[in-house]
């Protein structure tokens, strides 16, 4: 089946567009809202949807712009057969289907036989007529949904073909079917369909009582293991009563030896104590008089060593006062020479301000003139202007806009008399042979008169005639208009000042002259810059008395400081007052010539001031630095000498505190001897209390008691199990564990028994059913097989070769779509988990594979329409999408694409149709 051609009517946005249909490829552009989508969907409309009805979707169709049923004319190509579909949408809509040398159709008969050559259920409606050939239609913003649900939807087609590729030996035959049907309902009775045991029946009864047994078999092994422990329990009690008996006594002896000692040890350790601080105390006193001792051989030593330092210093001071003398006197000598070289400077300075200023003066007056200048030429425009608005005041006030009104109203009183001309009657005189008179007025032969009220006609005083014009109300009210008309054009002329519409028109024109002479004076002001020009003359009158004055300040201050100036700069200060354009271009030349020696000048003498003031800092901080020398040393001087005062005053305080040296030696003497006394009282007692030793008594302590502790709580413990056990040693002996766990013991077997057999039925129904689905699968597999290949087919031309696609068959319905790409980083991965282009352009390979595989029950092709469905794919994938679009339409498919931007389907190598350049009518969205 392939689409040639299509035009649609009052449909929606369009009122009749149309396209021709290639049979390969057709690439549809347009800008959005160009009403793509809308055209593609009158096409499928036309195909599956019944003509007349008044549902919603039928009310969609129609058009808010264009008058009309819906209409789409369809021709296609089925069976080898031409056919041409006519279809009007509505309550009162019909269908007609044209056959080339076969007839036409129409109504019911209609549908059906389009239904029939489509392939599809006749008769049906609403979502399910929408919803056809879904698997070929990918529709605006659907294009990256899972596909395979539109091959499930077309799985009786898909598998009849499937199976016919995969092979004839692959269909299941009837006694298959009926086995198959019968291994699971065997295996159904045992396992549920999660895989586990149905409760109730016998393989669970028999775990359930082989797990009962279990049970009571391990209670009685327990019991009998019970009373067997509980004689080992009271035998070895008993011995082990005994032996705690003996060893707590030995334990308690050991404990109050240990404690005996401990006490010895405190009592020691006391004496020890004392003994020790005594030790310290005198070792401190012997330590604290060597120290005292030090110290003063440490201060004479000091007191030695400052009186020879201070000895050779005075000469040293007398040296550092000349130095600081010498230095002074050259700082002296140096800020004269700067002071000097700093007058010489201030006289240039005054010398090169006055040039500057006289520059200035001269330069202010030659700004002057071209101000004088455009103020004669202010003058005169203004006088110009004032001439002119004179001769506009004297004229009417008739402009163009006035004119053209007048020109209106006597355009109005033409029409007006012209109307009443044409309403009016004419009398025309031919032949007289008397007085003829019209309203009292004579009218000769050859004459006429234009009548537009009742008149009366006299001849000869003997006949007399009254005439009445025609027209009626008519002629009455274009009277009026006339009147009205030269009415209002009077009452406009004599507002305006003029006797007519000639007046009128050369007052206007000469106010046009005279306006535009004006505005050319006007023009003149405005480039003068007329508004600004008084202050601008106030400011260079101002600058040239401001320049004058300062030139002649800066002379007077050179003068007075005895500096004498050139003649040029005396005549232009005497002349000051003067006309300031007079000789200035003169004078300006000398001030620039004489301000340039002033700078060479200045320049000399700012480099003899730096020179100057280098040498005079030089000076001062050579002055500086004597004189800081000076300071430091007196500074360290008297720090000596108040050191070796402080020095005096603490060797006088030692002796006075202290004593002599042979006081000082009897007091260490006996210090030492007290000191010896001590240590030798603390060692002895040290050597006692180690013979002891006390950290190891301390612990023995510990240790004894903490045994003591365990064994008592052990003997409790003892006593404990020894008194339970002889309680169940001497129960009444109603039973026999060892003879309850041998009958016990049978049943279990007997159950284990039971047990495996069931499970062994139930596992060979296992096997027997996952054998049968193991085999369903590889069939299904081999039904998936041409599918998934020609789906891989076109996936290579995108992603490269080795791309496979991964779709499966569970229950006749078609699901786990998967994309595995060899090398790629993904790997295999589900449709769910791809991006937004990855999922376009699989299901495209998807839609592409299964009309091809549906293609020969359709004469071998189907058409495919993408509607803007690669939105999310980039310009580089695209590109390699196209190579998947030529080879669906290399296998025969007709490919149909709808894009606002068909310059990235340029490798397609076919033309975009514009469809706008089809359609007439408003954009719709």
């Amino acid at each position: 089946m392939r689409l040639q051609s299509a035009i649609v009517r009052s449909y929606r946005l369009h009122r009749e567009a149309r396209l021709d249909f290639d049979s390969s490829i057709t690439l549809v552009g347009g800008p959005n809202e160009a009403g793509k989508s809308t055209f593609v969907e009158a096409v499928h409309r036309a195909l599956f949807l019944k003509a007349k009805g008044n549902t919603a979707d039928h009310r969609a169709m129609k058009s808010s712009h264009h008058p009309g049923a819906p209409e789409v004319e369809l021709a296609f190509e089925s069976g080898g057969v031409s056919w041409l579909l006519k279809k009007r949408f509505g309550s009162s809509g019909d269908t007609s289907l044209a056959a080339g040398g076969r007839g036409t159709l129409t109504g019911e008969a209609a549908e059906t036989e389009l239904a029939r050559v489509l392939g599809v259920e006749a008769g049906v409606s609403g979502k399910a007529a929408l919803g056809q050939w879904s698997h070929l239609w990918v529709w605006q913003g659907q294009s990256g949904e899972d596909p395979t649900p539109h091959a499930t939807s077309q799985k009786e087609g898909l598998l009849h073909r499937l199976q016919t590729l995969g092979g004839a030996a692959a269909m299941q035959s009837t006694r298959d079917s009926r086995v198959a049907a019968a291994v699971a309902a065997s295996c159904g009775e045992f396992f549920s369909a999660t895989g586990k045991l149905k409760a109730g029946t016998p393989p669970a009864l028999a775990e359930t009582a082989l797990a009962e047994c279990l049970v009571a078999e391990e209670a009685a092994k327990k019991r009998a293991d019970e009373l067997q422990e509980s004689a080992r329990i009271f035998s070895q009690a008993e011995e082990d009563l005994t032996r705690l008996a003996l060893e707590l006594t030995s334990l308690t002896e050991q404990r109050q030896t240990a404690e005996e000692r401990a006490k010895k040890i405190v009592t020691l350790s006391g004496q020890e104590a004392e003994a020790s601080r005594c030790a310290a105390a005198a070792t401190a006193k012997v330590t604290e008089l060597e120290d005292r001792e030090t110290k003063w051989r440490e201060l004479r030593e000091k007191l030695s060593g400052l009186e020879n330092e201070l000895a050779p210093l005075d000469a040293l001071t007398r040296d550092f006062v000349a130095r600081a003398e010498s230095a002074k006197l050259k700082a002296e000598e140096a800020g004269r020479d700067f002071e000097a070289a700093g007058e010489a400077a201030a006289a240039a300075r005054r010398l090169l301000d006055f040039a500057r200023a006289a520059v200035q003066e001269a330069e202010s007056a030659g700004r002057l003139k071209p101000v004088l200048d455009r103020a004669r030429q202010v003058e005169e425009a203004q006088a110009g202007v004032r001439e002119l608005r004179r001769g506009l005041a004297e004229l009417p006030a008739v402009d163009g806009a006035i004119l053209s009104g007048l020109q209106k109203l006597d355009s109005a009183r033409h029409g007006a008399e012209s109307a009443l001309e044409a309403m009016a009657a004419e009398i025309e005189v031919l032949r007289a042979g008397g007085a003829l008179t019209l309203s009292g007025e004579e009218i000769r032969a050859g004459e006429s008169r234009i009548l537009t009220d009742s008149a009366e006609l006299i001849f000869g005083g003997e006949l007399k005639i009254r005439i009445r014009p025609g027209g009626g109300a008519g002629l009455t009210e274009a009277r009026e208009r006339h009147r009205l008309a030269v009415r209002q054009l009077a009452e406009a002329l004599a507002r305006a000042g003029v006797g007519n519409l000639e007046a009128a028109a050369a007052c206007a024109a000469r106010r046009t002259e005279l306006d535009a002479r004006l505005r050319a004076l006007q023009a003149i002001l405005k480039s003068l810059d007329a508004e600004r020009l008084p202050s601008d003359l106030e400011s260079a009158r101002e600058a040239v008395a401001t320049s004058s004055a300062e030139a002649r300040r800066r002379a007077v201050a050179c003068v007075e400081a005895g500096q004498v100036l050139p003649d040029f700069a005396r005549a232009m200060v005497e002349n000051g007052g003067g006309d300031p354009s007079a000789g200035r271009v003169e004078n300006l030349d000398q001030a620039r010539e004489f301000l340039s020696g002033c700078v060479q000048a200045m320049t000399t003498a700012e480099a003899a001031v730096g020179h100057s003031k280098k040498l005079r800092d030089a000076a001062l901080s050579g002055s500086a630095a004597a004189g800081e020398a000076l300071s430091k040393h007196r500074a360290s001087l008297l720090e000596r000498q108040n050191k070796l005062t402080g020095l005096t005053a603490q060797s006088e305080y030692f002796l006075t505190t202290f004593g002599s040296g042979e006081v000082r030696a009897e007091q260490l003497r006996a210090a030492g001897l007290e000191k010896a006394t001590c240590q030798t009282a603390w060692a002895a007692l040290r050597g006692a209390l180690d013979e002891l030793q006390p950290e190891q008594t301390a612990r023995t302590v510990e240790r004894l008691k903490k045994s003591h502790e365990a064994l008592t709580n052990q003997r409790n413990r003892t006593e404990l199990e020894h008194a339970m056990a002889a309680k169940d040693l001497k129960s009444d002996g109603q039973e026999d564990p060892v003879a309850a766990l041998g009958v016990a013991m049978a049943r279990t077997a007997s159950a284990r028994e039971a047990a495996l057999r069931w499970q062994r039925q139930a596992a060979a129904r296992r096997l027997l059913h996952d054998a049968f689905a193991a085999e369903q699968q590889a069939l299904a597999d081999r039904f998936t097989k041409p599918l998934a290949d020609a789906v891989s087919g076109y996936l290579e031309c995108v992603f490269g070769h080795g791309t496979r696609a991964v779709v499966s068959l569970e229950d006749n319905e078609f699901t786990g779509l998967k994309l595995d790409r060899p090398g790629h980083p993904a790997g295999t991965i589900s449709f769910d988990a791809l991006s937004g282009g990855t999922r376009e352009q699989t299901a495209a390979a998807v839609r592409l594979a299964m009309a091809e595989v549906l293609a020969p029950g359709h004469d071998g092709c189907l058409p495919v329409v993408f509607d803007d469905a690669f939105t999310h794919t980039d310009a580089g994938r695209l590109k390699q999408l196209h190579a998947m679009l030529d080879l669906a339409a290399g296998r025969g498919l007709q490919i149909i694409v709808l894009t606002c931007a068909p310059g990235d389907y340029a490798g397609l190598g076919v033309g975009a149709v514009s469809l706008a350049k089809a359609s007439a009518g408003p954009s719709e969205g």
